[in-house]
């Protein structure tokens, strides 16, 4: 009997420390050296499905975050929004227009994940593509926002992504966005996306002098944000 209990507590303390082991970019085929020169910082799992109608469909499935930190509470913020080019021209619009941009717009946040470095959401949301959004270029925008434990600062954006919603129109009746995105920082996400099927190792050693000759097993193009 005494056996059987002291195996139970050491299994059970193994899968707490298990749990408790960082997540590491490795584990997604993507060099720590890399994640740290890009700023990536977690990976985000998503689905996104356009139908005859026009409306795209978002589904946040889970993530998991590249911190050495204690587990932090999480939402994602999904929404629609102007892309950088479209906000230059923008800056010179009459007041009652700029107003007309704001309502064109809209965002959805999932409910927040709390204390987990490895976050489940499983939320859907639907947005209707009209015509306004393609001929200015509009974007879909993901991001991740965090809170530490105790902290009552207003959340950091952890990271996220964007898709041009052209794009995802055109491509709406050949293949679907499903699979997993890295998180990147600030401007890049407000620009770009980075898909996990995208790395290649050994073009990243290339370009900063390396002589690995390791690759991933995606048969995607060259990283490039």
């Amino acid at each position: 009997m005494c056996t059987i209990i002291w195996t139970f507590h050491r299994c059970r303390d193994r899968c707490t420390d298990e749990f408790k082991k960082p997540v590491r970019p490795e584990q997604f085929n993507l060099p720590s050296v890399m994640a740290k020169a890009e700023g990536i910082r977690g990976i985000l799992f998503l689905k996104l499905c356009v139908t005859d109608d026009s409306v795209l469909k978002v589904q946040v499935r889970n993530g998991a975050y590249f911190l050495k930190s204690l587990p932090i509470s999480s939402f994602v913020k999904v929404e629609i929004r102007r892309s950088i080019s479209s906000r230059r021209r923008d800056k010179y619009a009459a007041a009652h227009h700029h107003q007309q941009q704001k309502r064109r717009f809209c965002s959805r946040v999932t409910y927040p994940a709390l204390h987990n470095n490895q976050p489940e959401f499983y939320e859907q949301f639907t947005f209707r593509i009209s015509r306004t959004y393609l001929e200015h270029g509009d974007k879909l925008g993901i991001s991740v926002f965090v809170q530490h434990s105790g902290e009552e600062k207003t959340p950091e954006m952890l990271g996220g992504m964007s898709f041009s919603l052209v794009k995802i129109i055109k491509m709406a009746h050949v293949k679907l966005y499903e699979g997993a995105f890295f998180l990147l920082p600030d401007k890049k996400a407000l620009t770009t996306k980075f898909a996990q099927d995208k790395i290649s190792i050994r073009k990243y050693y290339d370009d900063i002098g390396g002589c690995s000759t390791s690759t991933t097993s995606s048969m995607g193009s060259p990283f490039r944000l």
